[in-house]
């Protein structure tokens, strides 16, 4: 049943945010995924087209006229890398355009926004200074949250019995004795060769492996605190193979994931989602189930609910999710509904939880850049829609179907329904002479006006 607004309720509202504008105006928003969710477009093309609004036409300040200026500003954070946003534009808007290199670290990036002020807010400051603060992070490191309330132990025997019987690492160790001590080289070795391992698994789509810097150790690499791997249980002294890695998940537990969940992630008010539900369709059955499984552990470490007025003092909850399907420019509009559908049903338990605890929730199908047209062709004497784009390998402008995607989005994660989804690895769109400002994009404006349009009033 949609809740009825009330005049006064409203102006309530209206007072208090005027209130914690004056005392924070700030949104921090963070902006997450698993690898090749295609994160680093996402921020890039959001930064641009608030930069330059030509194609923003469901931004409702942009739309009633009030934005007097935007800025790219100093960052607040100094001591994490700022996100390279003039280096990722130009890779896109160049004669031959590359897609940016992808998410390896955090960072960070502050947009500043000039708003002429309209209702009461105007009362206290026609024109108000906004700052958006976007935090951009893997979203593998999020997976690491489940291990905070685990062993070594625990941790080790979950994930040789997720290994199953075949593969090298498990042969390494069949004949590896974990209770006597061992020189470095060889511990390393052996690390080694389980990350290879996690990096390969996620390759095949499977992204439940953690820990996550394994993946993605940013300034981690070769670090001891990263330098373990699961071990059946043995008894030992404090220099046995076992113990020197029990002693180095502990080590990462409270020097690696603990820092920054607070220094970092704590401080988040709006959240965005993004998920690569295509490349997971490609992929198959298996990769779509653990997809849902990693986003679950992923959502579970976050805080949702709603902020008050006294907010900047009692600490921050995430407010507002967006959870987005990407690279919706692989799919004719027509099926646009259908993906959305998919990532509900991916995420369902996570989104019941945030709406449970007071956030509002949005799930939509994005492009961050657009990089096809729609069209129709005649296929076994039957018109099918489809899209056209620049093949990456020789930059063919090609057409092509990649899919019809399940009504049924439940039965089809559930294993019960089955399909076959390809699509061609494609080139970024030439933009050389586009005549817009910003970034072609599907559904970007519709996104800024959920998270942001509030606090812009």
């Amino acid at each position: 049943m949609k809740r009825r607004s009330f005049p006064i309720a409203n102006l309530i509202d209206d007072i208090a945010n005027s209130i914690r504008h004056r005392i924070d105006p700030t949104i921090r928003l963070g902006v997450t995924g698993l690898s090749r969710a295609g994160k680093t477009v996402f921020i890039t093309a959001l930064v641009a087209n608030l930069l330059e609004r030509d194609r923003m036409l469901s931004f409702q300040v942009e739309a009633e006229g009030r934005v007097i200026a935007t800025h790219l500003a100093e960052q607040p954070d100094q001591t994490i890398a700022r996100f390279e946003f003039e280096k990722h534009l130009a890779s896109l808007l160049k004669d031959n355009p590359e897609w940016p290199e992808s998410t390896r670290h955090i960072s960070e990036l502050r947009l500043s926004f000039k708003i002429a002020r309209k209702g009461i807010g105007a009362l206290f400051n026609d024109v108000s200074t906004i700052h958006l603060d976007i935090v951009d992070y893997p979203g593998e490191w999020l997976l690491d949250l489940a291990l905070m309330n685990k062993s070594y132990a625990q941790w080790s025997e979950a994930i040789l019995e997720k290994l199953g019987k075949n593969n090298d690492y498990l042969a390494q160790i069949k004949n590896f004795d974990g209770s006597i001590a061992h020189k470095e080289t060889e511990l390393s070795s052996l690390a080694e060769s389980f990350h290879q391992l996690v990096r390969t698994r996620h390759k095949q789509g499977m992204t439940d492996a953690v820990p996550g810097r394994f993946l993605l150790p940013a300034e981690l690499e070769g670090a001891p605190a990263i330098t373990f791997a699961p071990l059946p249980a043995s008894k030992g002294g404090r220099k046995s193979a076992y113990s020197i890695f029990e002693s180095r998940f502990e080590a990462y537990k409270k020097k690696v994931i603990a820092p920054f969940f607070k220094n970092h992630f704590a401080k988040i008010d709006r959240q965005v989602i993004l998920v690569d539900v295509l490349g997971a369709l490609e992929k198959g059955s298996d990769a779509l189930a653990t997809l849902e499984t990693s986003m679950t552990d992923i959502l579970s470490a976050f805080n949702p609910g709603k902020n008050g007025l006294f907010s900047f003092l009692l600490g921050h909850k995430i407010d507002k999710i967006a959870f987005v399907a990407t690279k919706a420019d692989l799919l004719h509009h027509y099926h646009h509904e259908r993906l959305v559908d998919m990532t509900r049903a991916l995420l369902k338990s996570a989104e019941r939880r945030a709406v449970y605890s007071g956030a509002k929730t949005s799930a939509k199908a994005a492009a961050s850049l657009r990089a096809t047209i729609e069209d129709k062709a005649k296929h076994d004497g039957k018109e099918l829609a489809i899209v056209r784009g620049r093949r990456a390998n020789d930059q063919k402008t090609i057409g092509f179907h990649f899919g019809d995607l399940p009504d049924d989005a439940e039965s089809f994660i559930l294993g019960k329904k089955d399909g076959k989804f390809e699509a061609p690895k494609l080139s970024p769109p030439d933009l050389t002479n586009r005549t817009k400002a910003g970034l072609p994009h599907i559904r970007i404006d519709q996104l800024a006006e959920f998270l942001l349009g509030d606090r812009l009033r």
